[in-house]
C-alpha cells in the first residue's frame, strides 16, 4: 500500500510508473481543500478547486494538470483527508520519536498513516 501526498497530483505520477501493478495506491490531502481524491475516485473531469483555508500550503493547488488528472484518476485507489490538528500531531510525533523534520504538507501521507485512515 502506497500514500501520497497530492501536490497537484506530480508525485503520484512520478512514483506510480516504478510501482507493481495491483499494490493499492492513495492520494492524501488536507480536509479544508475541496477534496481532490473524491475528484480522483468520481470524477472524470478536472474541476478547478477553490483553496481552503490551510497549514498544508504545499497542497494548495486550484486544478489538476491535464496530463497527471487522468493518469491518476485511473491510478490511484482512492483519495484521503486528514485535518491541520492531526497533521500537527503527527508532525510532533515524526520530531519527536523518528527525528524527522516535515513540513505541513509533506506529512500528510504519514498522517493518514498514523490516524488509521487507510484500509
Amino acid at each position: 500500500m502506497i500514500v501520497f501526498p497530492i501536490l497537484n497530483f506530480v508525485l503520484p505520477l512520478m512514483l506510480s510508473s516504478f510501482l507493481l501493478v495491483g499494490n493499492p495506491q492513495y492520494g492524501c490531502t488536507e480536509c479544508g481543500n475541496k477534496v481532490e481524491g473524491v475528484l480522483m475516485s468520481k470524477s472524470k473531469k478536472i474541476e478547478t478547486i477553490k483553496p481552503g483555508k490551510t497549514i498544508c500550503d504545499a497542497l494548495l493547488a486550484v486544478q489538476p494538470g491535464n496530463v497527471t488528472f487522468p493518469i491518476n484518476s485511473n491510478t490511484l485507489t482512492s483519495g484521503l483527508t486528514v485535518s491541520d490538528n492531526e497533521v500537527k500531531k503527527t508532525i510532533i510525533k515524526l520530531a519527536e520519536e523518528m527525528k524527522v523534520v516535515a513540513e505541513p504538507g509533506g506529512a500528510v501521507a504519514a498522517t493518514a498513516f498514523f490516524e488509521n485512515k487507510l484500509d
